[in-house]
């Protein structure tokens, strides 16, 4: 045979062939680097969907009544809240505003009763000397505030630390007492001292009722602040002695305003728990928070012919440790606002709470409930 002749030119491509069946996966790579954590719309919520919104109020809105009692309208519209908040204050300054009493008691400034108002507010400084707004505005006396509930649009931004004070540091003032709480564990570093919000525990069963300048602040920075006890008319005063028997234990939650974005826990989502006893370590950055109000039903009396008080059952919160409850008062226009120590409570057991209220006998438990007293409570734990 001859020799193969010239390669012809290459035919048109035939049609693709049947796609065959896929292959086996391959085996998983190795993980990648763990990513930053992301941004997070920062919002403190209560268990329950409810927000925070704070503010204060100067010297020059207190207004007086008599050289005896004052107060102050407070204007919460720009809070947005959409149905009844709940709401704390406290009373800070320089001088004399531990003799205020009623600093926790919160009241409808239009006398709507059984009703807060979620624009406005109306506290009471009744004080147990005669003063005036002049010497008022010489101390600076200055009304903070935060208010708990439902919103429609994003909530401001705070920094949220909450704890307890020893129950063994109350040191004599006079025949009263002092005691000076530490925050450093917060790690607040802003311009502005936080907002500052306290209770008083007792293991008394409801002794710490009995005085005032509970909710009265001094000092308040970026470090702590300074609380002075006195006893409430017709009791007789126990020094810093009888306080430290008691177990006197300041419960307190301070805010202070941030930015409004930042990892999820705190400062941005979550409140920081410190240990308790006026410990600085942190507890934790993941705390949880539950707010409700009682009915007004439930009063009863407590045998003395000066208090009242009724059982607060916090089980539903679920919380193995608490680590601050806030209280205060809340009930209709011109009757509890004349309430002393409101902002006090004892524990029953790991699930109730005991509620104290003085009254001097003006108002008795049947009053409580034909004036509507509730009680407005705040637990912070895990």
């Amino acid at each position: 045979p001859g020799t193969d002749g010239v390669a012809g030119t290459s035919g048109d491509m035939g049609q693709p062939g049947f796609e065959g069946t896929p292959g086996r996966n391959g085996l998983q790579g190795s993980p990648g680097i763990r990513g930053n954590p992301g941004k997070s719309q920062c919002s403190l919520q209560t268990g329950q969907g409810k927000q925070w919104c704070c503010g204060s109020v100067p010297t020059s809105s207190i207004q007086a009544a008599s050289s005896y009692d004052f107060y102050v309208t407070v204007d919460t519209s720009h809070c947005l809240f959409t149905g009844q908040p709940m709401y704390f204050a406290s009373i800070h300054g320089n001088s004399n505003h531990w003799a205020v009493w009623t600093t926790a008691d919160t009241e409808d400034p239009n006398g709507t009763p059984d009703t807060i108002n979620k624009k406005s507010l109306r506290i009471w400084l009744r004080t147990n000397y005669a003063t005036n707004l002049n010497e008022i505005a010489a101390v600076h006396w200055e009304i903070k505030w935060c208010g708990v509930g439902t919103v429609d649009v994003p909530a401001p931004s705070y920094a949220l630390c909450c704890g307890k004070s020893s129950s063994s540091n109350w040191n004599n003032y006079g025949e009263n007492g002092v005691t000076s709480v530490s925050f450093k564990g917060c790690g607040f570093t802003g311009t502005d001292g936080p907002y500052v919000f306290t209770s008083l525990s007792d293991t008394s069963g409801g002794i710490s009722a009995r005085v005032s300048g509970v909710n009265s602040i001094y000092g308040a920075s970026n470090d702590g602040f300074t609380v002075y006890l006195m006893m409430l008319p017709g009791y007789s005063a126990i020094g810093a002695g009888g306080y430290n028997q008691r177990n006197f234990q300041l419960n307190w939650c301070a805010f202070q305003p941030r930015a409004n974005e930042g990892s999820a826990g705190y400062p941005c989502t979550a409140p920081r728990l410190l240990a308790g006893a006026g410990g600085q370590n942190v507890q934790s950055d993941d705390g949880n928070m539950c707010c409700d109000k009682t009915k007004y039903s439930g009063w009863q009396d407590s045998g003395d012919g000066k208090t009242i008080y009724r059982n607060i059952d916090v089980s539903r919160c679920g919380f193995s440790v608490v680590t601050t409850v806030l209280v205060d008062l809340r009930g209709d226009w011109s009757t509890a606002d004349k309430a002393g120590g409101t902002a006090a409570f004892s524990w029953v057991d790991s699930k109730t709470i005991r509620y104290t209220v003085w009254t001097n006998g003006q108002y008795r438990y049947y009053d409580a409930v034909k004036y509507h007293w509730r009680a407005q409570w705040c637990l912070m734990g895990q």
